[in-house]
């Protein structure tokens, strides 16, 4: 009878460490639901040549360039009919060499799509926000120097691609800086890239919502 206690008692702790060894359930393991949101971040930036995070705005999406300014702007990746189309850069834009980069996007009443960048007219906000640009997976950084209305029968002088020289350029830039409605005490100098991005306000007032970010 002893014998069959202690043969019981051996089981019992056996049983006890090999339990204890399997991994538990939900801490040490990714779930898949984890795994699949870490694969569509990745797929996401890797599989369009330019893509655009906007973190404060939660703008998170590729980017495109057409041969004109109207082909993105009622289509939507599949390259369908899409009332708010896909962001896209100016057409004029070297993106990888123009002193000034332009994105448009469309904002809706919900606020959602670009016009979630109003969330950079908080100073506070814009100071901290930092705007990567991927372009083929390889993100370029810029921080906020300008955000301010611009009404759109005026001159859009955030669009202006081409610079003559760079006196041209730093009148540009001095005007651009003049028109903030955020204090970012950030200047922009004559071998700064810019980064401009553009949407529409949805108060009635018909005005353009402008970002500018300049290159770290």
């Amino acid at each position: 009878m002893r014998n069959k206690f202690t043969i019981l008692t051996l089981l019992l702790v056996l049983i006890l460490i090999l339990t204890a060894c399997q991994p538990s359930d939900g801490i040490e393991e990714i779930s898949e639901e984890e795994t699949s949101i870490v694969e569509v971040i990745v797929y996401e930036q890797t599989d369009y040549e330019y893509f655009l995070s906007v973190p404060s705005a939660e703008i998170s999406t590729p980017v495109m360039q057409g041969e004109d300014n109207e082909y993105w702007l009622r289509r939507n990746l599949d390259e369908e009919y899409d009332i708010y189309g896909t962001p896209f850069f100016d057409y004029r834009c070297e993106v990888r060499e123009g002193r000034n980069l332009i994105i448009y996007g469309h904002a809706s009443e919900k606020m959602e799509l670009f016009g979630r960048l109003s969330a950079l007219l908080d100073e506070r906000t814009a100071l901290q926000e930092i705007i990567t640009l991927y372009i083929n997976g390889q993100p370029i950084e810029y921080v906020v120097v300008s955000v301010y209305r611009q009404p759109q029968d005026t001159e859009l002088i955030h669009a202006q691609i081409a610079f003559n020289g760079d006196s041209d350029y730093l009148l540009w830039a001095n005007e651009i800086e003049g028109n903030s409605l955020v204090e970012t005490g950030r200047t922009i100098a004559v071998t700064d890239t810019v980064l401009v991005l553009q949407t529409c306000i949805m108060d009635g007032s018909n005005d353009y919502l402008i970002v500018v970010a300049k290159k770290i």
